[in-house]
């Protein structure tokens, strides 16, 4: 998700460096690192040398797969998030974080925003700020099998922001964890263009039938 998000971040406009300190071995990997290259987007193993200069980090380094404890070399590339003061958003899980249970480690990131895509994971019942889900697109098959309970979207929205202030929406019979609210119109100003521009960057990942 972060490497697609790279590429059309930088098809808007955006000034973009990618941060991959352990490059996976596989063929989708590579197929979306040569689409980076062909953009002229900057993929490095070592830090950037300032993350200083960057107005948004987009949190994508671990997915639903992550278990136990952080171990090198992420643990000091999420220290370095960590101690940045730079705005993160969060893919689906906060790095460092439990699928189900959270941050029961202490050694995750603590994002400023989560986009769920799809639906909310568990561990999203234990993020207490800026929630955003993305999954308008969900078949009903889909809501059927699993017992999909989904917020509703505004309007022709593609995704609904929440926070820990309002009701639950559930998601799963199992537990309750998408919490809605109003949309933060503070997004929309100039001093957040970034974080507008990721998420309408994730709205047309989304409405995608493929990510390549």
């Amino acid at each position: 998700d972060g490497l697609v998000a790279a590429r059309h971040l930088k098809l808007f406009g955006y000034q973009v460096h990618v941060w991959c300190p352990r490059p996976p071995a596989k063929a989708l990997f590579e197929n979306l690192m040569k689409q980076l290259r062909n953009h002229r987007v900057p993929v490095t193993v070592e830090a950037p040398p300032d993350l200083r200069d960057f107005h948004l980090i987009v949190d994508s380094i671990f997915g639903f797969s992550f278990k136990g404890f952080v171990r090198p070399p992420f643990d000091a590339v999420l220290h370095a998030l960590k101690t940045s003061n730079i705005p993160v958003l969060s893919v689906d899980i906060p790095s460092g974080w439990d699928v189900e249970k959270g941050n029961v480690t202490g050694e995750g990131l603590e994002p400023q925003y989560l986009i769920s895509l799809t639906a909310p994971k568990l561990c999203a019942k234990h993020f207490k700020k800026v929630h955003f889900v993305g999954g308008r697109f969900v078949p009903e098959s889909m809501v059927e099998k699993y017992q999909l309970v989904l917020p509703e979207y505004p309007g022709i929205r593609p995704f609904r922001c929440g926070s820990t202030n309002q009701e639950h929406v559930q998601t799963t019979r199992r537990e309750s964890v998408y919490r809605e609210c109003r949309v933060y119109s503070e997004m929309y100003t100039s001093r957040c263009r970034e974080l507008a521009c990721v998420l309408s960057v994730f709205r047309h990942m989304l409405f995608r039938e493929t990510y390549v």
